[in-house]
C-alpha cells in the first residue's frame, strides 16, 4: 500500500516538475494507454484461465446484466428531479 502512495506522490511531483515540457502530456497519454492495454489483457487471461469463472459465467452475466439496469433506472430517477430543480432553463 506504501508503494502505491508513493508513487502517486512521486507521479504528482514529476508532473508539477516536467508541465511545461511539450512531449510529457503525450508521453503520458501513450504510456496510460499501453498500462490499461496490459491491465485488460492480464484480466482477461485470468478470467480465461478460472475455471469456475467460465462455468457460471451465464449466471455472472444475468447478475451483472440486472445490477446494470437497476443502477440506471435508479440514477436516472435520482437525478431527473435534481435536473428539473437546478438546471432546466426557465
Amino acid at each position: 500500500m506504501l508503494y502505491l502512495i508513493v508513487s502517486f506522490i512521486l507521479g504528482g511531483i514529476f508532473g508539477r516538475v516536467f508541465y511545461k515540457q511539450k512531449n510529457i502530456p503525450l508521453l503520458n497519454k501513450r504510456l496510460t494507454y499501453m498500462v490499461i492495454l496490459i491491465l485488460l489483457f492480464s484480466m482477461g487471461l485470468s478470467t480465461g484461465s478460472n475455471e469456475t469463472i467460465l462455468k457460471n459465467l451465464p449466471t455472472l452475466g444475468m447478475d451483472s446484466l440486472v445490477l446494470t439496469i437497476f443502477a440506471t433506472l435508479g440514477s436516472i430517477l435520482f437525478l431527473y428531479p435534481v435536473y428539473h430543480k437546478y438546471f432546466k432553463e426557465k
